[in-house]
């Protein structure tokens, strides 16, 4: 759960006292259920240790594909789902009177020696002193966690203790009185998960997050399309942070409370306030190799004005925004947005940042580090030249001349009229991806990977009508495998019907009978 960052799941307690139904599932007419529902909750459980057990080793050595789950505590999600399962078959078992007198017994008295064990583990808790629980830097508490979390082991000790004496009488009781107390153990199993997550994900007043910060008003007032927020978390090896010193008053605020403040000031989630974004970085790292190294080099260049412009123009950047001044010198200052807990937020314009489609007719050649070499070379212009991994070089004529009509840009499709005087590559500034297909006067083209991380498409010279569609062969099946679970469900229904005695085949031949 803390493997270097916040927990994935902010609870997995299950509930004690509803471990009495899922024990009771075992006694009921569908052990094979339970014994499959336990099953899942065992194998998920090992799934959920990752890098701690080797079953998650075991699983994605076996199915590799199971790696972009990327977060085994996920598994536990299915140990709850499992446990939910159980839970209900022990409902109906408690509640139809099928546990016996034995069963039921045993099942109280193994109930009531979890919470007493839980009542004594707490009090041996509170006893321990101050050493055992005492925060550290590597481990802080926030004042009260230990208390809360004492205090809930005691409150759930005290409800399986109840649902022991509920389970033990309806034991011995009649059967219009088992579905009352079966329904008083469901209160009391209920009662223990709402208290127990009672505030477990705290949310900021509504007005507070329908604030749109001044930096993105500005943004909107200048016509930007694509911005560059700072993100500070990485920076070069040796080097200090460009952030400057953090605000006490902001330093003071927890760290999630930190975080809000700072994004209703500084607008590092861009997408919130439909504003596109360039050389982000995906904290779960589901970007591209290309993608994420050009976020680095834009890391790498930070503290050079020139470099910085460069990347910038060839990403269409048209505006900035950062906490900083130091290496923004080539940029031109928008506005200064101060804040009494936050500090001052910049946003600047770039300069002839390169349109959202451009034509470009020269080619440089370049794999490898010498890629990124190519992008910050002083010689590399980018409205005239694009760097491809593969090909032939080909210098820019002097006399091209390019005109391009966009008629229609999606996030999934961009159609547009192009006009070029030599043959030519249009250049658009987005990530590649080998899904993107092409047609130019309604013949297929590739899309080719240019300067790095963005798309390319090979036009001949004259007026040509283009489009580009994303279509991802994963979602083409998806597609088909849901349609047919869909049909399969359906099937199964149909069938069902037809062989149940209720059915309407059952009926004609009733009636036929005389």
């Amino acid at each position: 759960l803390y493997d270097g960052r916040e927990p994935l799941l902010a609870s997995i307690y299950l509930g004690l006292p509803a471990l009495a139904l899922a024990l009771a599932a075992f006694a009921s007419a569908r052990r094979r259920l339970a014994g499959a529902a336990a099953l899942l909750v065992a194998l998920s459980l090992l799934l959920a240790l990752g890098r701690h057990g080797l079953a998650y080793f075991w699983a994605t050595a076996t199915r590799p594909s199971l790696e972009i789950l990327r977060y085994p505590d996920k598994a536990t999600l299915l140990a709850a789902f499992g446990f939910a399962l159980l839970a209900g078959v022990g409902l109906d078992a408690l509640r139809q009177g099928r546990l016996s007198r034995r069963t039921a017994g045993a099942l109280a008295v193994l109930m009531a020696a979890g919470g007493a064990v839980t009542l004594l583990a707490v009090r041996g808790l509170h006893a321990a002193g101050e050493g055992l629980l005492t925060p550290s830097r590597e481990y802080p508490l926030a004042p009260g966690a230990t208390d809360s979390v004492l205090a809930l082991a005691t409150l759930s000790a005290s409800a399986a203790l109840v649902v022991a004496g509920l389970v033990a009488l309806s034991s011995r009781a009649a059967t219009p009185r088992r579905g009352a107390l079966a329904a008083a153990v469901v209160v009391v199993v209920v009662l223990d998960l709402l208290v127990a997550h009672r505030g477990l994900n705290p949310s900021a007043p509504r007005a507070f997050v329908k604030t749109v910060p001044r930096a993105v008003d500005v943004l909107r007032e200048d016509g930007a399309r694509r911005v560059y927020v700072f993100d500070y978390l990485m920076r070069l090896a040796g080097t200090e942070s460009l952030r400057p010193t953090m605000p006490p008053a902001l330093a003071r605020l927890g760290k999630s409370w930190r975080l809000l403040a700072q994004a209703q000031v500084y607008p590092a989630a861009l997408p919130r306030w439909d504003l596109g974004g360039s050389y982000g970085l995906d904290v779960v790292e589901l970007d591209s190799r290309g993608q994420r190294g050009l976020h680095l080099l834009t890391v790498a260049a930070a503290r050079d004005p020139t470099q910085l412009l460069r990347l910038l123009r060839v990403g269409g950047v048209d505006h900035v925004v950062a906490l900083h001044r130091e290496g923004l010198d080539a940029l031109v200052p928008l506005a200064t947005v101060g804040h009494s807990v936050v500090g001052d937020v910049h946003v600047y314009r770039v300069p002839r940042p390169l349109p959202p489609v451009s034509a470009v007719a020269g080619v440089r050649i370049a794999a490898g580090l010498d890629r990124y070499k190519a992008l910050v070379d002083p010689a590399f212009d980018p409205e005239a030249t694009v760097i491809l991994p593969a090909g032939e070089p080909r210098r820019p004529p002097d006399d091209f001349e390019w005109d391009i009509e966009l008629r229609e840009e999606r996030p999934d499709r961009l159609r547009l009229r192009s006009v070029t005087s030599h043959p030519a590559l249009l250049l658009v500034p987005e990530g590649y991806d080998e899904d993107w297909k092409a047609w130019v006067d309604g013949q297929v083209v590739p899309v080719l990977r240019a300067n790095l991380a963005f798309r390319a498409v090979p036009v001949p010279a004259g007026a040509r009508d283009v489009a580009l569609v994303y279509r991802p062969a994963s979602v083409r099946w998806g597609l088909g495998i849901s349609g047919l679970s869909v049909l399969a469900v359906l099937v199964g229904i149909g069938l069902r019907r037809r062989r149940s005695p209720g059915g309407s085949a059952a009926r004609e031949e009733s009636e036929e009978t005389p």
